[in-house]
């Protein structure tokens, strides 16, 4: 999943989800660390690649799953926003912003396609 994300495969990431029916399956793919502790939202996150960015944070699911991913942070501290904003990506900010609004319910935003 870190290699379709850093290497702007929408399509390789959308074949490797759907390998995975089951959403813990799924989250747990989501959530696996890189050498540097990065999960597949940092890497999508910092290489700008918002296809993909979006297509992970539906795939977390709602809720927890969600809000964990949101919150996961690398061997920096950081979590995927602030890896967005150091990489100056900014409507992957504007999207992991719209994510955390929809979990607190703000976000007129952030569309769920179930």
């Amino acid at each position: 999943m870190h290699l379709a994300a850093r290497r702007y495969h929408s399509d390789a990431a959308r074949a490797i989800l759907d390998a995975f029916s089951d959403q813990s399956q799924r989250l747990r793919l989501i959530m696996k660390r890189n050498q540097l502790k990065q999960t597949a939202l940092h890497v999508a996150a910092a290489k700008g690649d918002q296809p993909v960015l979006r297509m992970l944070l539906d795939a977390t699911g709602k809720g927890e799953g969600l809000r964990h991913s949101l919150r996961a942070e690398d061997h920096s501290g950081r979590t995927a926003r602030q890896t967005a904003v150091v990489h100056n990506q900014w409507a992957q900010v504007r999207l992991l912003d719209d994510a955390r609004e929809f979990l607190q319910g703000t976000s007129e935003l952030f569309e769920r396609k179930s």
